[in-house]
């Protein structure tokens, strides 16, 4: 999961933020983050500036 939101913030493509949500609310319950939260603050970094 992090190479596909690492892929859509080297392409800029947009992530919605509820999508991010969602991939933080699984990952704080498996506990499995794996580099996700550095995709995810980047990614949410971009949503800020299209908006």
């Amino acid at each position: 999961m992090d190479y596909a939101l690492w892929y859509a913030n080297h392409d800029d493509l947009h992530v919605s933020d509820n999508l991010l949500d969602k991939v933080e609310e699984e990952m704080t319950r498996t506990k499995d983050y794996r580099g996700l939260a550095t995709s995810i603050a980047t990614l949410r970094a971009a949503n800020a500036k299209t908006t």
